[in-house]
């Protein structure tokens, strides 16, 4: 789902684990709220990925071809190496994530779990909508690049918008994601 123009959902489950792992996170008794700097971690694995191409001179035209069957028949020792980090290692090569390559450098990606513990499905919803809405309202008021996973406690399943609001951005001005 789009929020806006600068903003839009966060919706495969490896970009929560990243944000997850990676990221920075703060909280109140109402929200949990993890922050992970796409945009510049962007940038810098963009980086790497010039100077390896750079790096990358094959001298012979058959050796580059011989030396990359190999690697496609799991032969290479860089086979089995790649990191879990989300940056695309996996067998020793860079690159960049599909999802960061569409959302780009500017664009917030915000992601809203509400779990059972808060209520059956209509309060959930009812709460993510909230959420989002809060966000929505706001996001002019965040600095781009985000990622963003936004976790509700069951504490705030009896809050109104303006509480819901308040705790949002308490924890955003916490974390340092506010302009």
């Amino acid at each position: 789902m789009r929020y806006s123009e600068t903003s839009e959902s966060l919706r495969e489950n490896k970009d929560f684990q990243i944000v997850y792992r990676y990221g920075r996170s703060a909280a109140n008794r109402t929200l949990v709220i993890y922050a992970y700097p796409r945009a510049g971690e962007m940038r810098k694995l963009q980086a790497k990925i010039d100077a390896a191409k750079t790096d990358e001179d094959p001298e012979d035209p058959a050796d580059s071809g011989k030396k990359g069957r190999e690697e496609a028949a799991g032969e290479g020792n860089s086979a089995g190496t790649g990191k879990s980090d989300g940056t695309g290692k996996a067998a020793g090569k860079l690159r960049m994530p599909h999802s960061w390559k569409v959302t780009g450098y500017e664009k917030n990606r915000v992601g809203i779990s509400v779990s059972k513990k808060v209520g059956n499905s209509i309060v959930r919803h009812h709460l993510c909508r909230l959420i989002r809405e809060s966000y929505r309202k706001n996001e002019d008021r965040f600095v781009g690049g985000l990622d963003l996973v936004v976790i509700a406690r069951p504490g705030a399943r009896e809050l109104p918008f303006s509480d819901i609001e308040r705790a949002l951005l308490s924890v955003s001005r916490r974390l340092g994601v506010l302009r």
